[in-house]
């Protein structure tokens, strides 16, 4: 796998949390944000609720 993909810092929208308790699984007007915490495991990290969502495949 290649590991050298730029992934930004920050997303907005374009995934979103599983986690049931966040925020924003109930209000539906809030945004998806999520930042950056393990560029080599591609992992985000929730604004809201600190869930870690993977965005790349080992």
């Amino acid at each position: 796998m290649n590991k050298n993909i730029n992934l930004p810092e920050k997303l907005e929208n374009k995934i979103k949390c599983n986690n049931p308790r966040c925020i924003t699984s109930v209000e539906k007007y809030i945004t998806h944000t999520f930042y950056l915490v393990n560029r080599e495991k591609g992992e985000y990290r929730c604004r809201y609720c600190d869930e870690i969502v993977k965005v790349m495949e080992d």
